[in-house]
């Protein structure tokens, strides 16, 4: 498609079931945008399912080895930022969505340690 996800207009407002959504959140500059995008296209009764690496809890040294390669990171992993997308899902989804959203880490060759933080959920519309 070649577009961020806040550049994708939705037309088809309510026609759809399910939106998924794997590692798009950390990758673009407004999951905000993103999610409203995803509410617009979904029907009452819809989903969105979705698995995101997050940031590391604060002050772990998985948080500061992120800290230290986020420059980095963004340049080579196509815009890819480590972000607590946590509050953001809860925030943003809270009172339209009933949310269920679990914490796991993700398994990972050894040397992306950095990425195992996850999170996934499904967000049915109300």
């Amino acid at each position: 498609v070649g577009l961020k996800g806040e550049q994708i207009d939705i037309s088809d407002n309510g026609s759809y079931d399910v939106v998924i959504m794997t590692h798009v959140l950390c990758s673009v500059d407004s999951p905000e945008i993103v999610l409203s995008n995803a509410e617009k296209a979904l029907k009452q009764g819809g989903r969105i399912i979705f698995m995101e690496h997050v940031l590391a809890a604060q002050g772990t040294w998985v948080w500061y080895f992120q800290q230290s390669i986020a420059p980095m990171f963004t340049i080579i992993a196509n815009g890819c930022k480590f972000v607590d997308l946590r509050p953001v899902m809860e925030d943003y989804l809270g009172d339209r969505f009933d949310l269920k959203m679990l914490d796991f880490e993700a398994p990972m060759p050894a040397s992306f340690f950095f990425a195992r933080p996850h999170i996934k959920g499904v967000a049915v519309k109300k």
